[in-house]
């Protein structure tokens, strides 16, 4: 277990590594295709950004639903890839053990 503050140093760390820039706070107003392609996104308070790659790290999944994306809530049924323990915790607790 781990609070969400560890968790965003960890990112953070990992991105300035990668020389990535992540933006916080920011919303999604609209976005631009290129046939099946995103290829920028406006953000609320003006900013444009093009890029190659765009990770969809909103708590509803905003991006995907502005570019139209096909998408499940909630599980899929079983049937559909031929899970039968999905969602099934196989440990009654989750540890964690640091490597020494």
């Amino acid at each position: 277990m781990f609070e969400p503050h560890s968790a965003s140093a960890v990112i953070d760390r990992y991105a300035a590594t990668a020389g990535i820039e992540v933006l916080r706070r920011q919303f999604l107003e609209s976005v631009e295709l290129s046939g099946r392609t995103i290829v920028s996104i406006r953000l609320l308070g003006g900013l444009k950004v093009r890029a190659k790659v765009f990770i969809d790290a909103t708590y509803e999944g905003d991006l995907m639903a502005m570019s139209g994306v096909s998408f499940t809530c909630g599980r899929e049924a079983n049937s559909k890839y031929g899970e039968t323990i999905n969602g099934v915790e196989v440990r009654a607790t989750h540890q964690f053990r640091p490597s020494r």
